[in-house]
């Protein structure tokens, strides 16, 4: 069985998993599929303070 492990790889969801903020599917895939480090920047800044997943993102929110 072949597991993907790409989810792990992004320090959004880390940081926001560390936190015990869960993440729905539909934000794991906006995160996985921006193209934008501007964008992901601004998250994975705004995923340090965040009370919820959806709150990490200005711009877009999931």
């Amino acid at each position: 069985m072949t597991v993907d492990l790409s989810f792990y790889t992004s320090p959004l969801a880390l940081i926001l998993g560390v936190r015990g903020i869960d993440i729905t599917d539909e934000i794991r895939e906006k995160v996985t599929a921006c193209g934008d480090p501007e964008l992901l920047r601004q998250w994975l800044a705004r995923a340090a303070l965040a009370a919820t997943a959806g709150r990490s993102s200005a711009r877009g929110t999931p």
